[in-house]
């Protein structure tokens, strides 16, 4: 039994070291009590952060191979204190900020950050990594660091930002003596692509002339988006969005500062996109595979791959915000450049130079229409299409001019009009 719990106990240190690979630790005990953490000078820090220095907090955690350390004090340089580090078996010791970013064996980049790391804390939050043969830990950035300024014109108020990409943003990964972060798995879900960090209560941080919030973005050639909400009692109510034009390249220990400027349309992996009303879809303003608004482009099964258009980019907005239409825009039947079809302009304020238009294959029954794919199934599990109607008969009512269908085969092609998820 003796020899059984020793083995038990080894395997358990050994998953307390793992980096690269897994290192057992080099000695036995309840292990160092107390570590001298720094934060080194090379990051982002003074002239790249407003000036501001980066400081440890007291009672910030640190996790040394799996072991939680708390700071006794506030400083760029402060004692952690806690119990079971030992050095492992490359003769380091290994630790990570924030703690939680390290638990039972495997290092991973969080994809939510609460209010008490990025508001209260001195550090923003900031992910970073340190490993030292002695007692005395210097911590350096593991990401890069978007500097992302928020004036009150946008929001008065903001409880959420939450950042997009096209690239992985959060997840496990592996990190090298020089700090150089790799995940260990590609980002196949879309949650793995964002990054959300809270400000404040439950309404948010409030905004007087602007404000500058720190986002940590691994390395990598990122294609952003930023959503930032505003809460009233714990309700949303009020999104802005701001999109990238193209790619951005983000080194490890550099900052970039960006002004937020939300809008009501914009450009995201080169494709343009506009929003009709408040909380809308954000709609792309041309069909898939087409060159012009008034172009078709190309028709499209439910089975296809839109990796062509990147990432976020859906098949088609869903029943209940096409149905919006009926009420928060403007439907009027025109021929642009010899298509006819529907321009569809927001009627609320803030949204009346916004609108899209939609090509339909000209008729003159009721059994003429144009069929496009929306994003969802309808109540038998088919996959439904939205019918467009031509105006060919002045006696029609708008709830007319659009129904809906579903079909039960993958393989049926209809033209499309994207839209951004995010």
């Amino acid at each position: 039994m003796k020899k059984y719990m020793l083995i038990v106990a080894a395997i358990a240190m050994l998953c307390g070291c793992t980096k690269e690979n897994d290192l057992a630790p080099e000695t036995e005990g309840a292990g160092v009590t107390e570590f001298t953490a720094s934060i080194a000078d090379d990051i982002a820090t003074r002239t790249n952060i407003s000036e501001r220095k980066i400081l440890w907090a007291q009672g910030d955690a640190i996790s040394i191979d799996g072991n939680s350390y708390t700071a006794q004090s506030t400083g760029q340089t402060t004692t952690f204190t806690g119990t079971g580090a030992q050095k492992c078996a490359d003769g380091k010791y290994h630790a990570y900020y924030p703690a939680r970013m390290y638990s039972e064996g495997i290092s991973s980049l969080p994809g939510d950050y609460p209010t008490t790391s990025v508001n209260t804390t001195p550090n923003y939050g900031l992910p970073m990594y340190a490993e030292s043969e002695t007692e005395a830990l210097s911590f350096s950035n593991l990401t890069g660091v978007i500097a992302l300024t928020m004036p009150a014109t946008q929001l008065d108020h903001v409880s959420t930002i939450t950042v997009y990409s096209d690239q992985r943003l959060n997840g496990a990964f592996t990190v090298a003596s020089d700090g150089t972060l790799t995940f260990t798995s590609e980002a196949a879900a879309s949650d793995a692509r964002k990054v959300t960090l809270h400000y404040g209560s439950a309404d948010g941080i409030q905004i007087s002339g602007s404000r500058t919030f720190y986002i940590p973005v691994p390395a990598g050639s990122h294609t952003l988006a930023f959503m930032a909400e505003k809460t009233v009692n714990g309700t949303v109510t009020e999104k802005k969005m701001m999109t990238a034009k193209s790619a951005i390249t983000i080194e490890r220990n550099k900052l970039y500062s960006l002004n937020f400027t939300g809008k009501t349309q914009g450009t995201y992996a080169g494709h343009d996109w506009v929003q009709l009303w408040k909380d809308g879809p954000l709609f792309a303003t041309m069909n898939y595979g087409a060159e012009s608004s008034s172009d078709f482009g190309d028709r499209g099964a439910w089975s296809d791959s839109w990796d062509k258009w990147g990432t976020y980019w859906t098949i088609g907005a869903g029943k209940t915000d096409l149905q919006s239409i009926y009420s928060k825009t403007s439907l009027v039947y025109v021929n642009e450049d010899q298509t006819e079809g529907y321009t569809i302009t927001g009627t609320e304020e803030g949204y009346t130079d916004n609108s899209i238009f939609l090509p339909v294959e000209a008729g003159s029954s009721a059994s003429s229409w144009t069929e496009y794919w929306t994003c969802e199934l309808n109540d038998k599990g088919q996959m439904r299409s939205l019918l467009l109607y031509p105006y060919w008969s002045t006696g029609q009512s708008m709830t007319a001019l659009l129904n809906f269908a579903g079909s039960t085969s993958l393989s049926t092609t209809y033209y499309i009009r994207p839209v951004l998820a995010f």
